[in-house]
């Protein structure tokens, strides 16, 4: 008899949670692929605009900001435009990039020095998922000195020689984000220093 009510209570127990554990698992398993894509986007973004790499445009390889350098002419600063949600630079080998956040995706394209993208523009990563959304909750860019004091230059096509870092903020996710709902969100934040002679 008492092997007959403890089986009773354990049954009672496993099938009062066995909808919210399957409940949990559902959600694990939609989330689980969410989050991957997520991960990877943000990182592939963080890694083309640092560092640079493959390229869609006609260029072939892209430099990223970290080969940006300041020249030793005041008339040659390697920062061309630097806005909340642009920023053009050029590279050490002399490669003009403007990159862009138009409110949903990140864009590259390789433009001479003026505050307007090129005709040819690719999207970043350019093996870029759909269900990815790009955000962000301020400036996809913010400028500071060598001081550390934050800059607002603006559209400078004769470029500003006093940027020494470059911030770089976004929130990569997938519906709201909301892991209850099932969606996946990444906050990614790096800085980049601009290299002087």
């Amino acid at each position: 008899m008492v092997e007959l009510v403890v089986t009773l209570i354990v049954i009672g127990v496993v099938a009062a949670l066995a909808p919210q554990l399957f409940s949990s698992a559902v959600r694990i398993l939609v989330y689980l692929p969410r989050q991957v894509a997520v991960n990877q986007t943000a990182a592939d973004i963080t890694h083309q605009i640092a560092e640079g790499g493959f390229s869609t445009l006609p260029a072939g390889t892209v430099q990223g900001l970290r080969y940006a350098k300041n020249s030793a002419s005041p008339t040659m600063p390697s920062i061309w435009l630097a806005e909340a949600s642009r920023l053009g630079y050029r590279t050490d080998t002399g490669q003009s990039v403007l990159i862009r956040f138009d409110g949903t995706h990140v864009r590259r394209s390789l433009p001479a020095p003026a505050c307007s993208p090129s005709a040819t523009e690719e999207v970043l990563p350019y093996e870029a998922a759909g269900t990815v959304q790009i955000t962000t909750s301020g400036a996809f860019f913010r400028y500071y000195n060598q001081s550390g004091s934050e800059l607002f230059p603006g559209c400078t096509v004769g470029g500003t020689s006093s940027v020494r870092r470059v911030e770089i903020a976004f929130t990569a996710q997938t519906g709201t984000g909301n892991f209850d709902e099932g969606h996946a969100q990444e906050p990614m934040r790096t800085t980049v220093a601009i290299r002087t002679p």
